[in-house]
């Protein structure tokens, strides 16, 4: 079941804060339990797309239906209007929470701060190193 999808056509200002504010228009926040978006090193501009977790495949398909074809919500971004592109959606290569964790940890380094996932726990946010050990230890209820 898919419950992770990639958001591409991002305006290149979007940080994951951003995305979390666009995908409450469709959908509870508290269904989502990951969102990166990737950037450049060194710069403030990220790569286009963003990656999505939610805890129930219901939700990620109703997001990814409605969402596709539309816009990205127009920000004032650092200053600047970030410009509209159409929202391509689809199911991501990596899948749930736990996985696209340990893809970021291996890829990334295990002291990533800056730039890192944010992850969200029955709707409040945690550091991404924390949800990891625990979910690798099976306790995620003590989160």
């Amino acid at each position: 079941e898919v419950t992770t999808v990639r958001f591409r056509r991002l305006p290149h200002e979007y940080h994951a804060r951003h995305v979390v504010q666009a995908l409450a228009k469709y959908v509870s926040t508290e269904l989502i339990d990951y969102v990166y978006v990737p950037r450049k090193r060194g710069a403030y501009k990220n790569y286009k797309y963003a990656f999505v977790n939610f805890g129930d495949p219901e939700a990620a398909s109703y997001v990814a239906r409605t969402m596709q074809g539309k816009f990205w919500i127009e920000m004032k971004v650092a200053g600047r209007t970030a410009y509209l592109h159409k929202i391509h959606v689809a199911p991501s290569d990596i899948q749930g929470l736990v996985q696209n964790l340990v893809c970021f940890r291996d890829r990334m380094g295990a002291h990533v701060v800056e730039g890192a996932p944010l992850v969200f726990i029955r709707g409040r946010e945690v550091t991404w190193q924390n949800v990891l050990e625990h979910l690798l230890n099976d306790s995620v209820g003590e989160v």
